[in-house]
């Protein structure tokens, strides 16, 4: 723990990073979530994406530093444009529910793109739902479906596994059993391809939606 503190101290970004994770995970030291701030500060102010990404959710939940959506915001944006996929989905986020910027679904559709495109699980069944509503693109629920359901055929879920299994079950309430055996063979064709956005676009443009 020596070598990580002088090397953060000597400015080292990476290590300021680690040492701010340290500080947030408990590990080694007390759990100090205003240490975690300001070595997370120190890194992000370098360009690390993923000390950005952590301060963003530091100010989301008011942890270390007061809550604060735009500056949770801001750092999330940092993030997501240098293509780090958590960020991406965050941003769709954050555009979803209005926190920090103007509520903006099509923007929401975007970043949740984007973060999808790299197999981002949650970031694949956000975008699925905003085409199930129709919110931000045209309402399309055979593609909101095989979005959600495309974490679960590739056995990327993780621990969000029962949380995307409820959501599909809630979507399937509101459709037809074709409708679902569609969604189904959809999302196998996504998996299988491995370009989910040039299958959907495929099938969107067929579908008469965008």
């Amino acid at each position: 723990m020596v070598d990580v503190t002088e090397a953060a101290e000597r400015g080292e970004a990476d290590a300021q990073y680690l040492l701010g994770q340290i500080y947030s995970d408990g590990r080694h030291f007390s759990q100090d979530y205003v240490q975690a701030a300001h070595w997370y500060r120190k890194a992000a102010e370098q360009g690390n994406a993923e000390a950005q990404l952590s301060l963003s959710v530091l100010y989301s939940q008011g942890e270390g530093v007061p809550q604060d959506y735009n500056q949770a915001a801001l750092w999330c944006r940092k993030a997501a444009e240098q293509g780090l996929a958590k960020a991406q989905h965050g941003l769709g986020w954050l555009y979803s529910e209005g926190k920090g910027v103007p509520q903006d679904y099509a923007q929401a559709v975007q970043w949740y793109r984007k973060a999808a495109a790299q197999g981002h699980a949650l970031a694949q069944a956000g975008l699925g739902k905003l085409y199930f509503q129709g919110n931000g693109v045209s309402q399309e629920k055979i593609a909101g479906y095989a979005l959600a359901m495309l974490p679960i055929v590739q056995n990327s879920a993780g621990n969000f596994t029962v949380t995307i299994q409820n959501f599909l079950l809630t979507l399937s309430n509101s459709m037809t059993s074709e409708e679902i055996l569609a969604g189904q063979k959809l999302a196998n064709q996504m998996r299988i391809s491995g370009n989910l956005l040039k299958t959907l676009d495929e099938y969107l443009a067929t579908s008469g939606a965008k």
